[in-house]
């Protein structure tokens, strides 16, 4: 393994480690974070809520702020136990709000970094040159796989490790006899995993393990070592539950909120299949920007310009095309052999990548998420273009290798392309002059694909003639630049930010004033607010001051300003939350206004653009967090809590005292005459986060909910004593209450964080002591020795 890690040639180090700074450079200087799209209703308010919670001494197990309470850590994609994301942790501490958002930014660059050294030592062993190695990190750093899909931050910090892991695990994998003995564990391997799983993206984490899969497997298979194949195999596979057992205190959560939640089965198949790729986007594998592109307002093609975003660069992609050629070359060493029938597996894997990738635009993703298990767990089948990415990536170091000046036919053919490249720069100009009612933005893609297509002919041309001259390393340094300004204008622009002085400003800019009850924003207005005023798909210029996003109108941007929120924007949601939340806007107004009443809503939202903040506010009476009932009706499951719960809500005018509260999963009990509202006492006398203390006095039996989420993990005592809570209204905690003055503690302590915390520290414990196993072994051997 020491051999795989030989130093890189200084070149090829300096390029692709410092690259992505340059890239980020202009917002890492000025101080400046992502905020379209994700960055600002999730990754970076959830951070900031946790780091908030550390800070009052409560580990962040739960979200109070949005949909009613939901869990925090569970939550995958907050990659909390992510070691590299405790860089924003620390940048909190010192600065605030401000360090973690801009903390978000630096580790940008760091991945990008990272990623772009790991793809070159991948490259090298390729025997790939210097200009492979730089080509192929450059294009899997700065490719726009990534760089469009920036502000997905954990999927960035997942697809960092892509490359290491299919360095890694190979040389781990064939180089152990048993990787259960403690001279032969897969320490590399085992790592890399571990921070694959930890990042915080399941899909991509998934693809990346199916894609090494098959690796592994093949390279086995074309180096004659058929016996090993299914011992590669076992042996990737003991590896990668050794890494799921040290992230157990995260995978072990996160298990159990899918099996609560509303994906608990599978993804719908509508959502399942949203965001397939676009059969037209093939074009932009050469030009990104043929259809527009939303950073410049302009973008006119179908669905999300980011889920579609496949672009390496001209000369990558090449690079990797040229390679198709080495295809029907006699293979005269084992080596050459090998590598042919690389070359023929990743432009299989390009071919499956893009056939997943077209999701409903072709019925075989149809027919997979129906009978195949896997692919009904997640949405966007887009993203299944991580294999080309990679595939492509390595494709262009490999023919990076046998990039020469052609003789005979091919340097005709490369004079004709190259002067046929600039003649489309000269006629799409031309264009551009004489049409400019027309999309200008296809001609300027085609201009600047011309160009770029120019200049690759040209130092193919001239490749000979600088090394002839031994001036190859100037040779590499220009197609270093063109490379890097190529990636460069691509990106530009695709994730806008501002000042990240501005994340700790919200309380300065709370629109909901003295609000102390939750604020609910009706779903068609949340939409429209997000996807056709501050998100908007084709434009990623804000109307209006980008500013105004964090104002709190959109979930979870409330965590900001300290607004307590009932809508939450989360891949997982709690299910009967789920449930309700898709029936609100079909309720007649009585019924809603009601449930509203129920989860403690103060002011409900409605769409309104002369406001400044895009919402119209309207209080709601009646309202309240906790509720006293003196008799329960019962239900047998959730979907029939729900419907009763209805029925109740229906009839009920809002007004008077609601006696009865619908509770899941015991028998009904005989109503008592209801006290007068002002015999009964309650209040919350204590809370953090993770619990809450209610103070109760009552002159008869009865229960009183709390309208906050039931979820596994709650616990309750009674005066002390351990009591059942139960499900409400099939969302909500309820405890039984004897007649008398009682004090209920509710504590969050979830039995799937401390299992996974256990397992993860026994894990750890064992790295540690292997070491010292290895040690005695080595000790034991030397002195049974012959010359010990």
């Amino acid at each position: 393994m020491k051999k795989q890690f030989a130093n890189l040639p200084r070149l090829v180090f300096l390029a692709v480690t410092l690259a992505p700074f340059i890239f980020w450079f202009v917002p890492l200087v000025t101080g400046q974070a992502l905020y379209w799209g994700t960055p600002a209703m999730q990754f970076i308010p959830w951070r900031i809520l946790g780091l908030e919670q550390v800070s009052q001494g409560v580990f962040p197990l739960w979200n109070p702020e949005n949909g009613l309470g939901a869990p925090l850590l569970a939550n995958y994609q907050t990659a909390f136990f992510y070691p590299p994301g405790w860089i924003n942790d620390l940048f909190g501490r010192i600065f605030g709000n401000s360090g973690v958002a801009w903390g978000f930014t630096l580790l940008l660059a760091l991945h990008g970094s990272f990623s772009g050294l790991g793809m070159a030592y991948l490259a090298r062993k390729w025997n790939s040159n210097a200009t492979g190695m730089i080509i192929a990190g450059l294009a899997y750093s700065l490719g726009s796989f990534f760089i469009a899909r920036a502000g997905f931050f954990p999927m960035v910090w997942a697809g960092s490790w892509f490359p290491w892991m299919l360095f890694v695990v190979p040389a781990d994998i064939f180089n152990s006899r048993f990787i259960w003995t403690p001279t032969r564990f897969p320490f590399a391997s085992v790592l890399v995993l571990t921070m694959a799983f930890l990042a915080g993206h399941a899909q991509l984490c998934w693809y990346m393990l199916l894609f090494t899969t098959a690796w592994v497997m093949s390279l086995a298979w074309f180096q004659n070592r058929k016996l090993a194949v299914w011992k590669a195999v076992f042996g990737f596979l003991a590896a990668v539950a050794f890494a799921a057992l040290l992230s157990a205190v995260q995978l072990i959560p996160t298990a159990e909120l899918l099996v609560n939640s509303q994906r608990a089965g599978s993804v719908s198949f509508e959502d399942g299949l949203t965001y397939s790729y676009w059969p037209w986007r093939f074009i932009t594998l050469f030009a990104p920007d043929f259809f527009g592109s939303p950073a410049s307002g302009n973008y006119s093609g179908y669905g999300s310009f980011w889920e579609d975003a496949a672009y390496i660069g001209v000369i990558p992609v090449f690079l990797a095309i040229s390679t198709l050629g080495q295809l029907f070359k006699k293979s005269s060493t084992d080596e050459n052999r090998v590598k042919h029938k690389t070359i023929l597996l990743l432009w299989i894997i390009i071919g499956v990548a893009f056939i997943f990738a077209l999701g409903k635009n072709t019925p075989v993703f149809v027919f997979l998420y129906k009978y195949v298990p896997s692919f009904d767990m997640f949405n966007s089948p887009a993203r299944f273009l991580i294999w080309a990415h990679m595939s492509l990536c390595i494709l262009a170091a490999i023919g990076s290798s046998s990039w020469e000046t052609p003789a005979g036919k091919g340097l005709y053919w490369l004079r004709l392309g190259t002067a046929g490249s600039a003649s489309v720069v000269i006629t799409s100009v031309v264009m551009m002059q004489l049409m400019p009612g027309l999309g200008q933005h296809f001609f300027r893609a085609t201009t600047i694909f011309g160009i770029l297509a120019f200049l690759a002919g040209t130092l193919t041309l001239t490749k000979g003639c600088f090394d002839r001259n031994r001036f190859g390393v100037y040779w590499r340094i220009v197609v270093l630049l063109v490379v890097m300004a190529d990636l460069t204008i691509a990106g530009t622009g695709l994730n806008p930010e501002m000042p990240a002085s501005e994340y700790g400003n919200g309380t300065t800019r709370n629109p909901y004033g003295d609000a102390e009850g939750r604020v609910f924003l009706d779903p068609a207005s949340e939409y429209a607010l997000k996807f056709q005023k501050y998100h908007r798909f084709n434009d990623y210029r804000p109307l209006g001051s980008a500013q105004e996003i964090l104002d709190g109108t959109i979930p979870n941007t409330n965590i900001f300003t300290g607004t307590t929120y009932v809508n939450n924007f989360d891949p997982l949601l709690v299910a009967p939350f789920a449930s309700l939340m898709e029936l609100l806007p079909v309720m007649g107004e009585q019924e809603k206004d009601n449930w509203l009443r129920l989860m403690n809503v103060e002011r409900t939202g409605n769409l309104d653009l002369t406001q400044t903040s895009g919402v119209k506010f309207i209080e709601i009476q009646g309202n309240s967090r906790l509720w006293w009932f003196p008799c329960s009706a019962a239900a047998a499951s959730n979907e029939e809590a729900l419907a009763r719960s209805r029925e109740l809500l229906q009839d009920w005018d809002g007004t008077t005292h609601l006696d009865t509260l619908v509770i899941e999963g015991i028998g009904a009990e005989k109503c008592q005459d209801a006290a007068p509202s002002a015999a009964v006492d309650f209040k919350i006398s204590e809370e953090t986060p993770v619990s809450i203390v209610i103070a109760v006095t009552t002159p008869q039996d009865g229960w009183v909910m709390l309208s906050d989420t039931w979820y596994p993990g709650w616990q309750s005592a009674l005066d002390g004593e351990k009591a059942e809570i139960w499900r409400a209204f099939s969302l909500f905690r309820a405890v039984k209450v004897p007649a008398g003055e009682h004090v209920i503690e509710m504590t969050y302590k979830p039995l799937s964080f401390r299992l996974g915390l256990v397992i993860s520290i026994l894990g750890i414990l064992f790295l540690i002591v292997l070491p010292g196993i290895k040690y005695l072994q080595r000790k034991k051997q030397d002195a049974s020795s012959p010359l010990g």
